[in-house]
């Protein structure tokens, strides 16, 4: 008993205590499939970026012409260079002086 209230003393045990921190569970093997990674490999990305007409080549994007089509070089243009002629998917076909700088949807590392 304890002096001060009259009632009989408790023993104190001590209890483990479980980690802190958030535990992970993990599912069972029948329960788990390999992970696929659906993202695209570095060297297909593609990005926005300006490029020389005559670097444009056919599944690349551009504003105005669409996925291109055949590209052709027409080297008849005299001293100021030659021209390039884009074919869009849907039929559209835009004439680029070779040295212009167009817009393009390519493939990283080119341009």
């Amino acid at each position: 008993m304890t002096e001060s209230t009259g009632q009989p003393a408790v023993a104190r045990i001590d209890v483990p205590r479980l980690p802190s921190g958030r535990i992970q569970r993990k599912m069972p093997d029948p329960y788990t499939r390999p992970s696929i990674s659906v993202g695209t490999p570095p060297e297909q990305r593609r990005q926005w970026r300006h490029v020389l007409a005559c670097d444009l080549r056919a599944g690349d994007t551009v504003p105005g012409v669409g996925v291109v089509g055949p590209v052709h070089e027409d080297h008849t243009g005299g001293p100021q260079g030659w021209n390039v002629r884009v074919e869009g998917g849907d039929g559209k076909t835009v004439v680029f002086s070779a040295t212009a700088s167009v817009f393009a949807f390519v493939p990283r590392g080119r341009g």
